[in-house]
């Protein structure tokens, strides 16, 4: 290819906005063969490209969020405030929110150990941008003008398909954030984004995509193709900006995040880094093209302003002390004045002198802050590979302190679940700290609506099982809504010599308790199913369901309370409102 051509100068770049009513079409052809081409219509008309095209994607997020910004202050105010009676007297109000859910939490899966669908919900969120880029792409014709030359060098589809691509890269870092304002209007916390920053990278990939190929078509056509590679800066950096782009979306595939996370996280900053400033040279200032990075760099930096400003005051001088409870869980307490909220998480920098401190992970919460404000962050973790599989080595036997970074808090429970009824909250594994979190805070919370508590835990360690019945236990009292622990240790059946199911029923596994509670230990795993129906059957009034675990308890417990829903909207029990908030299982 030989070396790269130079960039055209900085007072070359013009934007071209002066220019927006010239004629597409050069002088050699007759003006009714251009109007019959280009139709005098701006949706053909280059120098309208980014009115057009790059403004509609714009209008389109926006619209989005605003819908379900609406969306969520309507599920605010119908649990507190002074328009609680209001919302919920609406004709027809709960009946059209359980059908909705009904539809929006289904979920399907490919096989056990092959992967799950995303929920109906998302689903149809994904379709609409889909759809909506197709049809901005595909609607509009010519794609290619007849006479490349003639009547403009940029073929249409190409043009529309870029200043689509530039305009989504705004969001793109809005959806990838920690700290953003997308979460503030829609109540959705940056983990729940990162299925819609992964799929309009990709969107904004294929529009890349289809923004050069129609280019390298035309110069193909013209016989220009080893000229422009040897001198056009455009047609350079473009092949320049896709290489970054297809490593951060193909990276981002879910089996090889997962596998190399560590990594891709590195890869993926890395690859970021050389992907915006090159698109930004590729760009050239081209209209307005400029906006949509200043958008970018507004979002990005007002995010990183926000959370190192908060790490800085309030994240610094915290010690962690740390305890196995099993040869699988540890347990992780630090002592700070900071607070947060039932099922927040914070994303923890341990100081252990090697390579794990240049990294932060996300670790949920499993105590809640006290009234006198001496708090104490209670954290279950699993020792996987990585940072916790290190900590477990560091640990001695009276258990080890170390200085840790915080950031934080992030996420949440969608508002005051004590607003509820009834609660019921499934975990597994170290899913349990949410589970305990928000136990913990409902059996904790003055003048709160809650009037049982039904608790659902699973773990593969008798340790970490008797770990959880005892937390829980520990925080039942008299004045606490009525409890129900139904606590399981999923492999002990393996491991007893009778391993059949009716000598494992006979063990005495039961929990003394407060007589208006009831604690059991159990074996094997939990019918979560089972569990979710027959609470929606027997409850009166409103439900909230709380799950954080494996992908499988998730997956039963999502798809039940989906079925359940048109139970509600049918009146068939006496159940008046169910909500579901899952977490994602890990934090």
């Amino acid at each position: 290819m030989g070396l790269v051509p130079p960039m055209p100068a900085v007072t070359a770049l013009a934007t071209y906005i002066h220019e927006r009513n010239s004629s597409t079409c050069s002088m050699d052809i007759s003006v009714e063969l251009c109007q019959s081409v280009v139709l005098n219509s701006k949706w053909h008309d280059w120098y309208y490209a980014d009115i057009m095209y790059a403004q509609p994607t714009v209008y389109f997020y926006c619209a989005g969020l605003a819908f379900f910004g609406i969306f969520y202050s309507l599920h605010l105010a119908s649990k507190t405030g002074p328009y609680v009676r209001s919302i919920a007297g609406i004709p027809g109000y709960a009946k059209g929110l359980a059908i909705t859910r009904s539809i929006a939490l289904r979920q399907w899966r490919i096989g056990r150990d092959s992967g799950y669908l995303l929920p109906v919900g998302q689903i149809i969120i994904v379709s609409s941008m889909i759809i909506f880029f197709a049809a901005m792409t595909l609607g509009p014709k010519p794609y290619y003008w007849p006479i490349p030359g003639v009547f403009g060098y940029s073929p249409p589809i190409a043009t529309r398909a870029g200043f689509m691509a530039i305009a989504i890269l705004p969001f793109q870092v809005l959806f990838a954030s920690k700290w953003n304002f997308i979460t503030v209007v829609t109540g959705l916390s940056h983990e729940k984004l990162q299925v819609y920053h992964r799929w309009s990278g990709w969107i904004m990939f294929v529009l890349a995509l289809i923004h050069t190929f129609p280019f390298i078509i035309v110069d193909i056509q013209m016989g220009m193709m080893e000229e422009m590679w040897r001198t056009d800066w455009y047609t350079v950096s473009g092949v320049m900006a896709l290489i970054p782009q297809a490593g951060l979306v193909f990276l981002s595939y879910g089996p090889i995040r997962n596998r190399f996370y560590e990594s891709f996280k590195f890869l993926h900053f890395l690859m970021a880094m050389f992907f915006i400033p090159i698109l930004f040279l590729h760009c050239g200032f081209t209209l307005t093209s400029a906006y949509y990075f200043v958008g970018f760099v507004v979002a990005y930096t007002v995010a990183l302003l926000i959370r190192w400003t908060r790490a800085v005051l309030y994240g610094t001088g915290h010690h962690a002390e740390m305890d196995l409870i099993s040869d699988r869980m540890m347990v992780i307490t630090i002592p700070t004045k900071l607070t947060w909220a039932p099922g927040q998480h914070f994303f923890i920098r341990f100081l252990t002198g090697d390579i794990h401190m240049f990294t932060s992970h996300p670790f949920s919460i499993a105590s809640i802050p006290q009234a006198d404000g001496a708090n104490t962050m209670q954290i279950l973790a699993k020792t996987h590979s990585g940072i916790t599989a290190n900590l477990a080595n560091l640990i001695s036997g009276q258990g080890k302190a170390m200085k840790v970074l915080l950031d934080g808090p992030y996420g949440g429970l969608g508002g005051e679940i004590g607003a509820y009824d009834h609660a019921l909250l499934i975990g597994g594994g170290s899913g349990g700290t949410v589970v305990l979190s928000a136990f913990r805070h409902l059996v904790q919370l003055k003048g709160s609506n809650c009037k049982s508590i039904s608790v659902v835990y699973s773990s593969r360690s008798n340790e970490t099982s008797t770990w959880f019945l005892d937390e829980f236990g520990a925080q039942i009292n008299p004045e606490a809504p009525k409890v129900s622990l139904d606590i399981h240790i999923s492999t002990l059946i393996s491991n007893l010599d009778d391993a059949s199911s009716g000598s494992a029923e006979k063990l005495d596994l039961s929990i003394d308790s407060p007589t208006s509670s009831r604690s059991t230990l159990r074996p094997g795993r939990p019918d979560i199913p089972t569990a979710v129906q027959d609470t929606i059957q027997r409850v009166v009034g409103t439900l909230v369901v709380i799950v954080c675990g494996p992908n499988e308890l998730t997956f039963d417990a999502r798809n039940t309370v989906a079925r359940e829903q048109m139970k509600i909207a049918a009146g068939e029990v006496a159940c008046t409102e169910c909500y579901l908030h899952t977490e994602a299982f890990g934090l």
